[in-house]
């Protein structure tokens, strides 16, 4: 447990204070070391981390979309260049080579976010949440094939699949799971030391990411949607067989349902951005009291019987 949360904390201080995002967790990263009788976590393997915050990222996108967008010839552009800026040709293909490294799609397929897994054809930019829900996987992979008396670590075989796709579609089925048939499936050869964390652990989270499922597929429903009303009104525009107030009456109700989209898009977005936060996951990793072995039982209870096993109560009088 203490493992656990110490690579899960260690993660957030890396991207919180040096603004570095992993992007590549998976099971064969997260390491034990032991000094003494003490054990901590230990996060390893940054080859694949970039060091751009989020809203650096988005910069950077928002930057190369202006240059594609600007066809006037580089040496007619009136923006202002310092002595310190390269010329903006140079500048387009640097951008677009840091957009592509940052829209690369990176990790190990059973422990990779639903969202990359299902990028097809542009790669969305590495956000910090889905490192916590690759944290999720590694932690449910764990508990369903751990075994500590030979040290073994076995798969779940529906996330090892060669599509993407489909272990994208076979995790959605999992955390969407209402009747925990797949759940019950995966933690079936579950060992029992670790039965007290599917409980505790996965179950919570596993809610946590519906909730955070639900909200993407609404703000890409909503996106979707906003680009089908954009067009209509490309179309009503271009419709010479609409009069004036028809083309106005049929603009203005396509608008409303743009506005109201977009309302509906914002506030899924709000969301995305806050419940997969570092202070909701790591609060689900409550302290597990695991069951006692009869041994241990036995001791005590014999521990508890000696006490006082020649104590006479008259004493007391």
């Amino acid at each position: 447990m203490k493992v656990f949360r110490d690579v899960v904390s260690a993660h957030h201080w890396v991207f919180s204070v040096a603004k570095i995002l992993h992007r590549d967790l998976s099971a064969t990263n997260l390491m034990v070391q032991r000094i003494g009788k003490e054990i901590n976590g230990i996060l390893a393997d940054f080859d694949l981390a970039v060091g751009e915050s989020k809203k650096e990222q988005d910069e950077e996108v928002k930057r190369l979309r202006r240059l594609d967008s600007d066809s006037t010839p580089p040496s007619q552009r009136t923006e202002r260049v310092t002595s310190m800026e390269v010329n903006p040709v140079r500048e387009k293909e640097q951008t677009d080579k840091k957009c592509q490294k940052m829209r690369f799609r990176t990790g190990t397929g059973p422990f990779m976010a639903i969202d990359i897994l299902k990028s097809k054809p542009t790669t969305p930019i590495h956000v910090y949440r889905y490192d916590l829900e690759s944290f999720f996987y590694v932690l449910v992979w764990f508990c369903a094939g751990f075994d500590p008396k030979f040290n073994t670590l076995a798969s779940i075989d529906s996330w090892r699949t060669p599509s993407y796709e489909d272990i994208a579609k076979n995790k959605e089925a999992f955390i969407n799971d209402s009747k925990q048939t797949i759940s019950d499936a995966i933690f079936a050869n579950t060992h029992s030391s670790y039965q007290p964390l599917v409980k505790a652990w996965i179950h919570p989270l596993r809610l946590l990411f519906k909730e955070v499922l639900s909200c993407a597929s609404r703000l890409d429903s909503d996106i979707k949607e906003i680009s089908v009303h954009q067009d209509k009104l490309d179309a009503l525009v271009d419709d010479a067989s609409l009069s004036l107030e028809e083309m106005q009456e049929q603009c203005d109700t396509t608008n409303q349902r743009i506005e109201e989209l977009v309302l509906t898009a914002k506030s899924a977005k709000d969301k995305l951005d806050t419940l997969p936060s570092y202070k909701n996951f790591i609060a689900k990793l409550k302290v597990v009291i695991f069951q006692e072995g009869a041994n241990n039982i036995a001791k005590k209870r014999t521990v508890y019987y000696n006490k006082f096993a020649g104590f006479d109560p008259e004493s007391l009088r």
